[in-house]
């Protein structure tokens, strides 16, 4: 199981109302199961109580902390479990006293458990601190897993069991130095986001489906091209397309099914990296096409 904290969409302004209301009923209205903690009641009241509470801690810019437990594709404990190990973050966070909501979602092939919680403590209206969360959270889970007997999922540390106690020791600098090369390389292996769509599909991955000699061509196409134009013209001849379709490169088969990040081809096929060799990517000749012909009279295409 990993953990990951939910941002709020929007800063906060001094003074406005936190926004426990609005994730409560996203995070409960569609959940399996829901438990409260440190509440009165069922959860429709607990945004009001969490808002009274809240109040006390006046220094606390954004009292409502929303994170996310999840376990793997094909990983499905039970809800009672579920909301054992969410308690168990809690506590080994020390968060246990804090007002909170855990609620089970079902709706994903990954199964999760939203925990909302109110920072500020109901008794001595101290937020709790939000400092290395990242590090004790990944700890939290690895210690969650171990007592359940659950598969240990990735992390940034590397775990370690001393006199029963498992604590976590980073990683040596040869382990990230790897990490880069495999990533400069696009051999790093595909994240779940891919892998649960091939286990429920049956269709590997793009990438696992083009030929090593695709792959190697279009690597080496990308170090001699200048431009959008002249990438965009090399991989046609592979049969491939590079598309913008929302924040993020992808690469496509033309004619063909599938798609992938861009950056699965190698680090520097990432956007952002494109973006400052070439400049902007260049408006669209058509709908989901990439204007990878040169505009009349020569000059860079136009930017968006």
């Amino acid at each position: 199981m990993i953990a990951k904290v939910i941002p709020p969409k929007r800063r906060t302004r001094a003074g406005a109302a936190p926004r426990f209301a609005a994730r409560l009923r996203y995070v409960c209205r569609k959940a399996v199961a829901v438990e409260t903690g440190n509440l009165v009641g069922p959860w429709p009241l607990a945004a009001d109580q969490m808002r009274i509470v809240a109040a006390a801690g006046t220094q606390v810019r954004q009292p409502s902390h929303h994170l996310v437990l999840s376990w793997g594709d094909g990983e499905a404990p039970s809800d009672a479990a579920v909301l054992t190990a969410g308690r168990m973050v809690l506590r080994q966070m020390g968060w246990q006293d804090h007002q909170h909501v855990l609620a089970v979602h079902r709706d994903r092939p990954n199964l999760h458990v939203h925990m909302v919680l109110n920072r500020v403590h109901p008794r001595t209206g101290r937020a709790c601190a939000l400092s290395h969360d990242y590090a004790w959270l990944e700890l939290a889970c690895r210690r969650v897993e171990r007592a359940f007997g659950w598969p240990p999922d990735r992390g940034r540390f590397r775990p370690e069991v001393r006199d029963g106690v498992l604590t976590l020791r980073p990683m040596a600098q040869a382990h990230w130095q790897a990490r880069v090369a495999v990533r400069e390389a696009g051999l790093r292996p595909d994240p779940l986001s891919v892998r649960g769509p091939e286990r429920r599909s049956g269709m590997a991955p793009l990438r696992d489906r083009l030929p090593a000699s695709i792959l190697s061509q279009a690597r080496r196409q990308l170090a001699d091209v200048v431009s959008w134009i002249g990438l965009h013209s090399g991989l046609r001849v592979l049969g491939l397309r590079y598309l913008r379709p929302g924040g993020g490169g992808r690469v496509t088969v033309i004619g063909g099914r599938g798609a992938m990040p861009a950056c699965h081809l190698g680090a520097a096929f990432a956007l952002p990296r494109l973006v400052a060799r070439f400049g902007r990517f260049p408006r669209p000749a058509g709908k989901g096409c990439p204007a990878d012909v040169e505009p009349p009279g020569g000059g860079p295409a136009p930017g968006p």
